[in-house]
């Protein structure tokens, strides 16, 4: 029964997204942005309620979110359910820039939760 409980609580996990080189995701791009959600925009007002972090819709396709002051990123919804991420992390003398591209919203909550966002 221990064995069980464990594989279930490993299987609540949500999967990380694929991190790729600028070039891969900027052509993931170009296949075309679509709004979120209202599900999806509650959802983001609800995450940025619980943390206590800054997320402004600069389009309906596009939210950048802050989590503090060396940290932030954009999340882009492209069509068929496919997201792009573009995390920015800076440091005392550079601004780090990783590419993520997420195959369907479960890579995104991943990645969430890899930045220890309650949600």
């Amino acid at each position: 029964m221990t064995r069980i409980s464990k594989f279930e609580s490993f299987s609540t996990t949500n999967r990380m997204p694929t991190e790729v080189s600028y070039d891969e995701w900027s052509n993931k791009l170009m296949f075309g942005e679509e709004p979120f959600t209202e599900k999806e925009v509650k959802f983001f007002e609800k995450l940025s309620e619980e943390n206590r972090i800054d997320i402004d819709y600069l389009d309906v396709c596009f939210i950048y979110i802050i989590t503090d002051s060396r940290n932030y990123f954009h999340i882009h919804k492209l069509k068929d359910d496919w997201y792009l991420i573009r995390n920015y992390a800076r440091d005392f003398y550079s601004e780090l820039v990783a590419y993520f591209i997420c195959d369907e919203w479960d890579e995104v909550l991943g990645y969430l939760e890899s930045k220890n966002l309650k949600f």
